[in-house]
């Protein structure tokens, strides 16, 4: 960022507001246009016409809804006034001269940013969006923290781990945190606890783990280590040389001649992995969203966070900034009723 020949620049409104709640700066914006689709809506003369793609990457149940109503409702005396078909996504080639040829697209969005959306608006089909931003409520929806049983919930369980040298643990999580290592006959030889790393590594590491009492890592008073989890995963670093291992970056210090120790976890037999709950895109390419907001300090400009809207509020005020909601001759609807 401190070269001048690098730019930056953001695609939406909502990326923009981000950056200048998060950094106090003003980045230059050029929207995602979609002209490389093409192609432009036939019209009435489309082979498909009098059907309307649903698009929904993340799942049919609103497309088995709509399919549902629509079947109801034609089974009455009204079926010859009911003209229209609901096609998901997955039901086509998923080329842009098919979509061409819809009527209508019902647009279902899972993320406050989707390529689909400018690309659709871009060829001029008539584009429908769920009216309620409260799908972007993080975590989402009434009810998710309780299948949570902590703060360290995706890495309770046990893990199997093994170093080079021929070293494995097996290290029991809580989800408060609370580690403990097992020897091969289940008696616990070793206690720590995790605590979030306080930026960002930029090798994806989240969270550093102090143990004690272990001599087989070389060290029989205490081992700083460094670990995230990665779906099935659990990796582990250590980096051998001067400072804290946890505090910093783990990349440069490597690079300059640092060396690294790393080891992958895997899960116990037996060890069932916790539930996931369900929340917007609170994946590997969201969480670098969720853990700059919960960590840097930044110019907030706005009263709420665009990294973690949990209340009615704050999806109003940021709803504000979602393209659904700000293009022109975009449709939005309230409920299923109103698309049929």
């Amino acid at each position: 960022a401190a070269k001048p020949n690098n730019h930056f620049l953001v695609s939406n409104p909502f990326a923009k507001s981000q950056f200048e709640y998060q950094l106090g700066i003003s980045l230059p914006m050029i929207r995602v246009h979609g002209l490389y689709t093409g192609v432009s809506w036939s019209g009435i003369k489309g082979q498909r016409c009098s059907e309307v793609l649903v698009y929904d990457r993340a799942n049919i149940l609103f497309f088995s809804a709509l399919h549902a109503l629509h079947t109801f409702f034609g089974t009455g005396t009204q079926i010859s006034s009911f003209p229209l078909r609901f096609v998901h996504i997955s039901q086509t080639d998923r080329q842009y001269s098919t979509f061409s040829q819809f009527g209508s697209v019902v647009f279902v969005p899972g993320d406050v940013e989707q390529m689909g959306f400018y690309e659709f608006y871009s060829m001029g089909i008539p584009l429908f969006v769920p009216a309620d931003p409260g799908r972007f409520f993080w975590p989402k929806g009434k009810g998710v923290n309780e299948h949570r049983c902590g703060d360290f919930h995706e890495f309770s369980g046990v893990w199997d781990i093994e170093f080079p040298g021929s070293v494995s643990m097996h290290m029991n999580f809580d989800c408060h945190g609370n580690v403990t290592s097992i020897s091969e006959e289940g008696e616990a030889i070793a206690s720590g606890h995790l605590v979030p790393l306080q930026i960002l590594d930029s090798l994806a590491f989240t969270h550093c783990l102090t143990l004690t009492g272990d001599a087989r890592l070389g060290h029989p008073t205490e081992v700083k280590v460094r670990v995230r989890v990665l779906r099935e995963y659990l990796d582990v670093i250590r980096l051998l040389g001067p400072g804290s291992p946890c505090v910093g970056d783990f990349k440069p210090r490597a690079g300059a001649g640092g060396r690294t120790i790393v080891a992958k976890g895997y899960r116990s037999p037996g060890s069932k992995p916790p539930s996931i709950p369900v929340q917007w895109d609170h994946d590997i390419f969201a969480s670098v969203s969720w853990f700059l907001d919960a960590r840097l300090p930044g110019v907030h400009h706005t009263r709420y966070s665009p990294f973690a809207p949990k209340t009615l509020a704050a999806l109003e005020e940021w709803a504000y900034f979602m393209d659904y909601f700000r293009f022109p001759s975009v449709g939005h609807f309230v409920s299923f009723a109103e698309l049929l």
